[in-house]
């Protein structure tokens, strides 16, 4: 992943004339909310790093380092218990949300009719 020199955001992968870019689209709103000196669009080509990508690949992955790089790797990786934990709590929040807000139109009465049964389907 390569990210944003200005803004830190991840880049897009982008083609353009046949050759592989990678950019920033940065809204003039946002740069000037975020207080950024952001150019709208900022492309790199990827031919530009690839020595550089290859030669920091290589010493990552050669033999002197392999070990600890697999070790790093390790400490980074979710455990699929907790990304599975992480899912369900994401749902449970959206399905709270979605509660709260079919109880504040049923205090406020609107289309009263129409609520228990979609209340009764989202519980």
């Amino acid at each position: 992943m390569l990210f944003c020199g200005y803004c830190e955001r991840r880049t897009q992968g982008n083609w353009n004339n046949r050759q592989a870019y990678y950019r920033c689209r940065f809204p003039a709103q946002y740069a000037i909310v975020n207080d950024l000196d952001h150019p709208k669009v900022v492309y790199l080509r990827e031919s530009e790093i690839l020595d550089e990508v290859d030669g920091r690949l290589g010493t990552a992955f050669g033999p002197e380092r392999l070990e600890h790089t697999i070790a790093a790797m390790a400490e980074q990786a979710i455990d699929p218990k907790e990304a599975a934990l992480i899912d369900l709590r994401k749902r449970l929040s959206k399905c709270d949300r979605k509660l709260s807000q079919y109880r504040s139109a049923l205090d406020e009465r609107v289309a009263g009719e129409r609520f228990p049964v979609i209340v009764d389907r989202a519980v």
